[in-house]
């Protein structure tokens, strides 16, 4: 089908550009990685077809987060660890400088994928199964509102631990604002690189960082401090160390 799709023109008389080949592979694989979820006869990314996914750029990849970049992150965490404004985007901001983990698997991380006496979270990533110590007490203490109640008991009103949720700064005349609060959805990967940005822009950071710097900078940080690369490709759930 793809091979055929490849060679086939489109309304404008032309083929399909590869972005748009490598899209349909995408969506084809995803359907069959989907298929290996429900059914074990069909084992995960069996759809490794040659010569349709686009080999990224590396020059255009972000930069990593730096250990000054981290300092002034953790430091304004600090700051604002009371702010209602900040208070959902700073666990989701701390998971990501000190778990490596992609910003796709922290939004949609969910309560029953953590265990709440060993504080680790145990969840099916991009390519494969992995546990994530959630040991930390300052990261810990930041989950809790979104993991229980206020009785202490562990949330059943909601599946993902952070649930759609944010404050509405009002305008100039004091008008608007308020709590928008959805607990059937995740907050949205848009959503946390939007804050990303402001938080960047307002700290003066490099203006390129993105929420994938901080994987970089994790894997970045762990191979200085000497760690097997074999133990970082598990940790950060890459398929290969290569």
């Amino acid at each position: 089908y793809l091979s055929d799709f490849r060679i086939t023109k489109t309304r404008h008389g032309k083929p399909p550009t590869k972005n748009t080949i490598n899209n349909t592979y995408t969506r084809i694989k995803g359907f069959f990685n989907w298929m290996s979820d429900k059914d074990d006869q069909f084992p995960f990314n069996m759809m490794k077809l040659k010569g349709f996914a686009i080999e990224r750029r590396k020059e255009k990849l972000p930069p990593h987060t730096t250990r000054s970049d981290m300092a002034t992150f953790v430091k304004w965490m600090d700051v604002n660890k009371n702010n209602k404004y900040e208070r959902h985007f700073i666990p989701i901001l701390r998971i990501l400088l000190t778990t490596g983990c992609r910003i796709g698997e922290v939004v949609r991380m969910k309560i029953e994928d953590i265990d709440i006496e060993t504080r680790q979270w145990n969840f099916f990533g991009k390519t494969q199964r992995r546990t994530i110590k959630l040991d930390s007490g300052t990261l810990w203490e930041e989950l809790k509102p979104w993991i229980f109640d206020n009785k202490g008991k562990v949330r059943t009103d909601k599946e993902y631990v952070f649930h759609c949720e944010y404050w509405r700064r009002p305008n100039k005349n004091g008008r608007g604002g308020g709590v928008k609060i959805v607990l059937d959805k995740h907050i949205t990967e848009s959503g946390v690189g939007h804050k990303f940005k402001r938080v960047v822009n307002h700290l003066g950071l490099n203006p390129r960082l993105t929420p994938h710097s901080c994987r970089r900078g994790y894997i970045t940080f762990q191979l200085e401090e000497g760690r097997p690369i074999q133990e970082i490709s598990y940790l950060v759930g890459h398929n290969s160390y290569e």
